[in-house]
């Protein structure tokens, strides 16, 4: 992107935080929707929005839009999965 023209900004700031979110996620929002895993689904969306989020505030603001919408699928699929009963293994 760089020899094409693009600024500093959009080759070392918006892309390297936006991107890997947005291809990561959609990538699990297929993986999750396929099982019906809605909190691995909800997590895995919260990723793309914060990916979204990234590529319009800036180099700087899509480091922190990066790290506050990760920071909130992580508690969020901590959240949702946390209280499930154990399955009980019996031989």
């Amino acid at each position: 992107m760089k020899h094409y023209g693009a600024s500093d900004a959009i080759v070392y700031g918006v892309i390297p935080a936006a991107a890997p979110l947005i291809i990561v996620g959609t990538t699990m929002l297929g993986v999750a929707g396929s099982k019906a895993d809605w909190p691995q689904f909800g997590a895995a969306l919260t990723v793309v929005v914060a990916g979204v989020v990234a590529l319009f505030v800036g180099p700087s603001g899509a480091w922190l839009a990066a790290g506050i919408g990760l920071s909130i699928a992580i508690v969020g699929y901590a959240i949702a999965t946390g209280n499930r009963p154990v399955p009980l293994v019996t031989r």
